[in-house]
């Protein structure tokens, strides 16, 4: 089963996003905020990362850079 990670400060999305997800067969996983970002990923094996691009602090497309790197 693939398994998604979604990153987004608003949890009103992610609410409907990991119920339409997981309607579809995914395992998802979430955090609120970037900060624990490099957490999560050295302790998940996930298939696809979805990331807010207007997170407080760092956008998600700061972040995005810094996972590729």
């Amino acid at each position: 089963m693939d398994s998604i990670l979604i990153v987004d400060d608003n949890r009103q999305v992610l609410e409907q996003l990991r119920e339409l997800l997981t309607s579809e067969g995914y395992q998802v996983a979430f955090i609120p905020q970037g900060d624990f970002l490099f957490q999560r990923l050295d302790n998940g094996n996930f298939d696809l990362l979805l990331l807010d691009i207007n997170l407080p602090g760092r956008s998600g497309i700061e972040w995005l850079r810094e996972v590729k790197s």
